[in-house]
């Protein structure tokens, strides 16, 4: 989770996570005439910083602090997969063996408070076992599944509630503010607008404007990540480790198939609403306060995972998604199976040589036909309505 491998490395790359919440501390050259203080919630972080970044008893060497040992033993449990009761032990005996009056967490609860307070917040939502909805904002009291029918619970005899199936979501937001927080960072994110652009060239993706890419892994894991990355940042930083933002471990091993949309309601409604009324922000480089909007770019995905992003399906004589049904594909005729082609030569300007070349593709086949014409939102928003397909939730 924080981009940084625990080990005998540490001493030379130092925690890059830490070293990049911690630099926000440092003091900026602005007029104190264009100054503003930074708003309630930076402020809040800010002074948890300042105290957890006490050195973590007396003559200890400059940089150990409660924030550094936590984040370290964090990233200890996530690399080798630690559980909490191995944590607990972990802390007593650091702590132990500390001299008395140490600022080391007690025990693993404390070090979650510590690491929490950096704003990495995390939901648990429950799932119909057939992956039919989530168990969230309006449907959060339901017991049974809207569409099958299906329990919600186990059947069990304690007193708490076991579901068959639960998804966890990282939210994004308080993730984008640290990053205008840090000293560090605060300046790249802003290099998307400030970086210098040639007339009718667009070398990175902010040079048309846009902010976020969203990237979707379609392998056949028994786990599927959605991942985001900020491309406010300049190209050699925006696939750095610690700024690929993992957003939802949609869980397996049963893959989600045309589900997935149920697992991305979160992560949609956090983005519409930074879209529409975005977040008071702290920018540390500008020293003072504006409102971070955030738009979905793009998504990358495999084309699987393509398939069950659109809901167009990607195998088969229509498997085109931008020919759609206006495919020149064919069956070939031993194995009957789909075949696109010489299907390109619909492409190149009417009187081009290839149309009329009856040896180098299909033989004696000349193509007359213009490319299909692209279909628009409104459009292909229409088709759906037509074909009357259910939406799995509603805003």
């Amino acid at each position: 989770m924080f981009g940084n491998n625990a080990g005998d490395g540490y001493e030379q790359q130092g925690n890059r996570y830490h070293d990049m919440v911690t630099d926000a501390l440092h003091e900026a050259v602005i007029p104190d005439s264009i100054r503003e203080e930074p708003n309630i919630d930076a402020q809040r972080f800010y002074n948890m910083l300042d105290a957890a970044n006490e050195p973590i008893y007396e003559g200890c060497r400059e940089g150990l602090s409660r924030l550094s040992l936590a984040s370290r033993m964090m990233i200890i449990k996530s690399d080798h997969n630690l559980n909490e009761k191995c944590m607990y032990l972990w802390a007593e005996i650091i702590n132990e063996y500390l001299p008395e009056g140490n600022l080391a967490a007690d025990n693993f609860y404390e070090i979650q408070k510590l690491v929490a307070g950096l704003g990495l917040p995390s939901e648990m939502i429950d799932v119909c076992v057939d992956n039919c909805m989530i168990y969230w904002k309006d449907d959060e009291i339901l017991t049974e599944c809207r569409f099958c029918q299906k329990p919600r619970y186990q059947e069990t005899t304690g007193r708490n509630h076991v579901p068959y199936k639960r998804m966890w979501y990282l939210p994004i937001t308080d993730r984008l503010k640290r990053l205008y927080h840090s000293e560090r960072t605060a300046a790249s994110m802003r290099w998307h607008a400030q970086h210098s652009v040639k007339d009718g060239e667009i070398t990175h993706p902010s040079d048309a404007k846009m902010d976020l890419v969203h990237l979707v892994s379609g392998r056949q894991y028994s786990l599927w990540p959605v991942i985001l990355t900020p491309y406010n940042l300049p190209p050699e930083m925006c696939m750095q480790r610690e700024f690929l933002f993992l957003s939802i471990p949609v869980p397996g091993p049963k893959h989600p198939k045309r589900a997935l949309d149920v697992f991305l309601q979160p992560l949609t409604h956090e983005l519409k609403l930074l879209w529409h009324y975005g977040v008071q922000t702290w920018d540390y480089l500008q020293q003072h306060n504006f409102n971070m909007r955030v738009v979905l770019m793009w998504t990358i995905s495999d084309f699987p995972a393509y398939e069950m992003l659109s809901g167009w399906t990607t195998h088969g004589r229509l498997s085109c998604p931008y020919c759609m049904d206006r495919t020149d594909a064919f069956q070939l005729k031993n194995g009957r199976k789909s075949c696109w082609f010489d299907c390109h030569r619909r492409f190149p300007p009417p009187h081009h040589t290839y149309r009329k070349n009856k040896k180098l593709f299909r033989k004696n086949k000349v193509v007359h036909v213009p490319p299909p014409v692209m279909q628009s939102g409104a459009s292909l928003l229409e088709q759906i309505d037509y074909y009357g397909a259910k939406e799995t939730w509603e805003e």
